[in-house]
């Protein structure tokens, strides 16, 4: 891991204190390569904020009054973005993937509302001009929540992404690891799935709006995340 910001944040941990987290890192082999799943890795990391970005060429996109993609554009992402069958009417003009994808795309800097418009920020411009600058700055920005809580919440995530864990693994060493750094509900009580979901929400959304993390509705134990997503988390955690 050399001198990695994930290998600073596991200097504030001992394995007494997250057995679990640290038999994660063991697990995560954070060493290892990405070989011939780098361009796999890329463009499942990559492929929907191209989409947004590309449809924001020119004049950009021209939102509904409700400040959603104009219809005929969500039916335009259901045809060429795989996310399965999970999709809203067309005619609502929204829906709950693509509206992630946007507020992911504004995080980033990539994109911003002008006058009813989605239009490309100068970066936005810039990571469509120049070839693996997006990925480069998806790679950079991770985790994406905000301040010290969002941080340390999405490099545990992404630990449980790297090492292959199952939902209900996850949310066990999620638990774990936020405790031993000190979080707790505002009640002092001990955290619970509802707790660290929240807590690492903006990661979270994002890691599952690109296909990263899959739930699994047959068996909570057994992971159902692509080899690709946890080898995107590996490089994640290896900066």
């Amino acid at each position: 891991m050399g001198s990695s910001l994930f290998e600073k944040f596991l200097r504030r941990l001992s394995v007494h204190s997250a057995p679990k987290l640290f038999a994660a890192v063991a697990e995560a082999e954070l060493r290892g390569g990405y070989d011939n799943y780098f361009e796999v890795m890329r463009e499942g990391a990559t492929r929907q904020l191209l989409w947004l970005l590309n449809s924001a060429r020119g004049g950009g996109i021209v939102l509904t009054a409700s400040g959603s993609l104009p219809p005929a554009l969500v039916a335009y992402a259901r045809d060429e973005l795989d996310w399965g069958s999970d999709w809203i009417d067309v005619t609502a003009g929204s829906d709950s993937q693509l509206a992630v994808l946007v507020e992911a795309a504004k995080t980033l800097r990539f994109v911003r509302r002008l006058r009813g418009t989605l239009i490309l920020t100068r970066l936005g411009a810039s990571v469509l001009a120049y070839e693996g600058e997006l990925w480069r700055h998806i790679v950079t920005a991770m985790p994406l929540g905000k301040g010290e809580l969002g941080q340390e919440a999405g490099r545990i995530l992404f630990l449980t992404l790297a090492a292959g864990l199952s939902e209900s693994e996850r949310s066990e060493v999620m638990i774990e690891g936020l405790t031993a750094l000190g979080w707790s509900t505002t009640d002092g009580t001990r955290l619970g799935d509802d707790d660290w979901t929240w807590m690492v929400r903006d990661t979270l959304v994002y890691l599952r709006m690109i296909g990263a993390i899959v739930s699994n509705p047959l068996d909570e134990h057994v992971s159902a995340d692509p080899e690709w997503g946890r080898r995107f988390a590996r490089m994640v955690l290896s900066k």
